[in-house]
C-alpha cells in the first residue's frame, strides 16, 4: 500500500503538483519550436492521410496521431499541440511516484529520489514539448512499474499491462525499443531464476524428475518464455496497429541520427542535464568527463545490484539494474552488428531515469555510511537541477525562444495587409516556427518564409548569432532582441 500520511509523501505530491502546473504554463506560453512546427507542417496542417503516407525521423507516430486529434477538437495553438505531451508528462510523474513509493516507502528517500527523477531540466523539457520523447519515457516507466508489480503477485494482468505500455512507448518514439526490450528480458530472466529455484536447488532428483516438476510449475505460472510471450504479444499488436503503416515508408537513412561514440552519449546527457542554463555553457568542456563518471557509477551500481540480487533474487534491485545493463548491451550490439548509431541527447533520454532509479535502489541497500554519502551527493545534484529552473525555453531549441515575439512585432507594424507584402529572411533553422506563426497570427498574406537563408533583399530579418553580421552588412535597423534565443529582429 502506498504511504499517504507521511509528511514526506505530502511534500512529494506537492512537488509533483507544482511540476505539472509548471508544465501547463510552459505549454501555454513558450514559443513553438522547430521540430514541433515541422510536425505541424508535415502531418497536421492537412488531411489525416498525410500521417500514414510519409515518414521521417520527426514523425513520432503515436504523438502525431494524438496531436491531430487535439487540434481537430480544440483548434490549433501551442497548448493544443502540446496537450498529448502534457498528458504523457502527467503519466511520467505518476509512474515515478509509484515506483519510488514502492522502492522507498514514505520516508525521506521517497522525496529525494522523486525530486532527482523529476527535476532534471532536460527531462522536464520533454514533459511539455510536443514531441514523442516524453510520452515514450512515461510509458517506459509504466512498463517498468508493471514489471515490478508482476514480481509481487505473479498476476498475468501485469504482464499484459507491461506489454501494452511497451507497444505504446515504441509507437511514441522508436528509440524506446531498446529499454523496453531490456525490461522484458530482465523480467523473463528474473522469472527463470525465481520460478524454478526449488528445482535447481534439489540436486538429488534426476533430470527427468526435474523436467516434470518444471512443466508442472510452468502450468501453474508462466516460465521465462511464457512471460516474454505475454508481454511481447500486446506490444507487437499495439505497435503494428499504430505505427506499421507510417513505418512502411521508412528508409535506412531515417535511422542514422546519433553518434559513433558512447562518450558523446554521456557528454550530451550531462551537458543537457547539468549545464542547461545558457550562462553555464562555458563549462561544457567538463560535460564529457562528468557524464562518463556518472555513467560508470550507474553501470557499476547496476552490476553490483544484479550480482547481489541474483543470489536472492530481489526483484526491486534486479529489474531496474538488469534493464539498464541489458539495454546497454542491446544498444552496443545494434551499433556493431547493424551499424545503428549510439543515441545522444533526447534520443538517449531513457538512460536518465533508468540510471537514477538503479542508483537509488542500490544505495538504499548499502551500509549507512555509504547511504549518507550517496544521499548527500544526490541532494547536491537535485540542487543543481533546481538552480537551472526554467519555464521559457527548451534546451534543444533555445534558438526558437523568441520566434513568436518576433512575429508579433511584425504583426504590430502591419495590422492589415499591404502591397507589396513584406518578405522575411531568416536563418534556416527558424523557418518552420516562423511559418507556423505566419498562419497562427493571421499573416498568410506575407510570403512564406523559405530555407534559402537570410542573405538577400528582405524587409525583415530574424537572425541567429551566425547571421548577426548581416545587421551591419545591410545597415539594418534592430527592432527587437531576444537574450535567451540570441536572435535579432531587424528591418530595412
Amino acid at each position: 500500500m502506498l504511504p499517504v500520511r507521511s509528511p514526506y509523501c505530502a511534500a512529494t505530491l506537492l512537488l509533483l503538483a507544482f511540476l505539472f502546473a509548471a508544465n501547463l504554463y510552459r505549454a501555454a506560453t513558450q514559443s513553438l519550436v522547430h521540430d514541433e512546427a515541422l510536425t505541424w507542417q508535415f502531418y497536421l496542417d492537412g488531411p489525416p492521410a498525410q500521417m500514414f503516407e510519409m515518414y521521417d525521423a520527426n514523425h513520432h507516430v503515436l504523438n502525431t496521431l494524438l496531436e491531430k486529434a487535439s487540434v481537430s477538437l480544440f483548434g490549433t495553438s501551442e497548448f493544443t499541440l502540446r496537450l498529448p505531451s502534457l498528458i504523457g508528462g502527467l503519466v511520467y510523474l505518476a509512474a515515478v511516484y509509484l515506483l519510488c513509493a514502492d522502492f522507498f516507502g514514505g520516508g525521506a528517500w521517497l522525496l529525494l529520489a522523486t525530486a532527482c527523477l523529476t527535476l532534471n531540466p532536460f527531462v522536464l523539457d520533454f514533459l511539455s514539448a510536443a514531441r514523442g520523447y516524453g510520452m515514450g519515457l512515461a510509458l517506459m516507466m509504466v512498463a517498468l512499474a508493471a514489471a515490478l508489480g508482476y514480481t509481487r503477485g505473479r498476476q498475468d494482468r501485469y504482464l499484459y499491462a507491461a506489454g501494452a505500455a511497451m507497444g505504446l512507448a515504441v509507437s511514441a518514439n522508436l528509440t524506446y525499443v531498446f529499454p523496453c526490450a531490456g525490461i522484458a528480458a530482465s523480467l523473463a530472466a528474473w522469472v527463470w531464476r525465481a520460478a524454478p529455484a526449488s528445482i535447481h536447488a534439489d540436486g538429488k532428483q534426476s533430470r527427468t524428475a526435474k523436467r516434470k516438476r518444471r512443466r508442472t510449475e510452468e502450468r501453474r505460472r508462466p516460465g521465462a518464455a511464457g512471460t516474454l510471450g505475454r508481454m511481447l504479444l500486446p506490444a507487437a499488436v499495439i505497435g503494428v496497429a499504430i505505427a506499421a503503416e507510417p513505418l512502411s515508408h521508412a528508409r535506412r537513412e531515417h535511422f542514422q541520427v546519433g553518434t559513433e561514440s558512447l562518450w558523446e552519449t554521456c557528454r550530451s546527457l550531462a551537458a543537457a542535464s547539468l549545464l542547461h542554463r545558457p550562462e553555464w555553457s562555458r563549462l561544457e568542456a567538463w560535460a564529457g568527463p562528468i557524464g562518463a563518471v556518472l555513467a560508470a557509477g550507474a553501470i557499476a551500481a547496476a552490476a553490483v545490484a544484479v550480482w547481489r540480487s541474483w543470489r536472492g533474487p530481489e526483484a526491486r534491485l534486479w529489474i531496474p539494474a538488469a534493464s539498464l545493463l541489458v539495454t546497454l548491451g542491446l544498444v552496443v550490439a545494434a551499433h556493431f552488428l547493424a551499424g545503428i548509431r549510439y543515441p545522444e541527447g533526447r534520443m538517449a533520454l531513457y538512460w536518465i531515469p533508468l540510471a537514477e532509479l538503479t542508483w537509488f535502489a542500490r544505495l538504499r541497500q548499502a551500509p549507512r555510511a555509504w547511504q549518507a554519502a550517496g544521499a548527500a551527493a544526490m541532494a547536491a545534484v537535485v540542487m543543481i537541477f533546481a538552480l537551472q529552473w526554467n519555464t521559457h525555453f527548451y534546451y534543444v531549441w533555445r534558438y526558437d525562444a523568441g520566434t513568436r515575439r518576433a512575429m508579433e512585432v511584425i504583426r504590430s507594424r502591419h495590422p492589415a495587409p499591404v502591397d507589396p507584402p513584406p518578405r522575411i529572411g531568416a536563418t534556416w533553422a527558424l523557418e518552420p516556427s516562423l511559418n507556423f506563426y505566419r498562419s497562427r497570427l493571421g499573416l498568410e498574406w506575407i510570403p512564406e518564409v523559405t530555407r534559402a537563408g537570410a542573405e538577400g533583399h528582405y524587409e525583415y530579418y530574424l537572425l541567429m548569432p551566425n547571421d548577426h553580421k548581416l545587421v551591419d552588412y545591410y545597415k539594418l535597423k534592430v527592432l527587437a532582441r531576444d537574450d535567451t534565443a540570441e536572435t535579432v529582429l531587424a528591418a530595412r
